[in-house]
């Protein structure tokens, strides 16, 4: 069975939340600077998904600490849902969710936009 090695550093609070229990809290590290390090090991099979629950005011620090490891396979995804609906997101923009499936998409979602880059020279336009 492949080991999945998930890393945070700072406490992360973990709740049942299909087989969260199954993680098993393998090291800690403690740093004089005052964060802690926690690695937690799983062994998984096949395609599965391992969810967790991080309190709210974490959350920014652990995304910028968050690691995946997997020895045998690979990592499908990580993702992390937000606290509204995604098409609430989306609502005023002048694109789609699926606008942002490649840079083509897009273009074509923002096609008769006015646009400005900036740098040595500025240049603005309209897309096509």
């Amino acid at each position: 069975m492949p080991a999945l090695i998930v890393v945070m550093a700072l406490l992360v609070f973990l709740a049942d939340t299909a087989r969260a229990e199954s993680l098993a809290l393998e090291r800690v590290v403690l740093s004089t600077g005052g964060v802690a390090y926690l690695e937690y090991e799983v062994e998984v099979e096949g395609d599965a998904v391992i969810t967790f629950d991080v309190r709210l005011d974490q959350v920014d620090d652990v995304l910028k600490s968050f690691l995946v490891l997997d020895d045998t396979g690979g990592v499908g995804a990580v993702s992390l849902p937000g606290r509204q609906p995604l098409q609430d997101v989306f609502r005023d923009l002048p694109f789609s969710q699926a606008a942002l499936a490649s840079p083509v998409a897009l273009l074509q979602a923002l096609a008769g936009e006015e646009v400005a880059v900036t740098g040595p020279t500025e240049v603005t336009g309209c897309i096509l």
